[in-house]
């Protein structure tokens, strides 16, 4: 379980309109994620932020349904290890906002289900 957010768990999802929290020092945001860095972080539409400022909001795995196994043609068991699935499959995943690297568990990520 990751104990940080580092650039690789948010990169996969970049082109995929992902929403992230930004926990500002006056408010927190959503907005969507539009890149990141190594060096500068990530970029939303409204600048740039440390990494650790911000948490992906993401689908838990164990709250997919039945029909996205089936389409994705996954098992309870393939999504006990996502990242040992086939590279275009964790791609999907990703593509979906399904949190694949166990951030919402690591306390690094938002559950989707939990938002207002």
């Amino acid at each position: 379980m990751p104990k940080t957010i580092e650039t690789y768990h948010l990169l996969p999802y970049v082109k995929h309109e992902l929403k992230v929290q930004l926990e500002l020092a006056d408010k927190v945001v959503v907005e969507t994620l539009v890149g990141v860095t190594v060096e500068e972080g990530i970029y939303t539409s409204i600048g740039s932020y440390s990494n650790f400022l911000c948490k992906p909001i993401l689908k838990h795995l164990a709250d997919m349904d039945a029909l996205a196994k089936d389409c994705l043609s996954v098992t309870d068991k393939d999504l006990e290890n996502p990242l040992d699935l086939p590279y275009r499959k964790v791609m999907m995943l990703c593509m979906l906002h399904y949190d694949v690297f166990g951030l919402i568990n690591a306390g690094l990520a938002i559950n989707v289900k939990t938002l207002p």
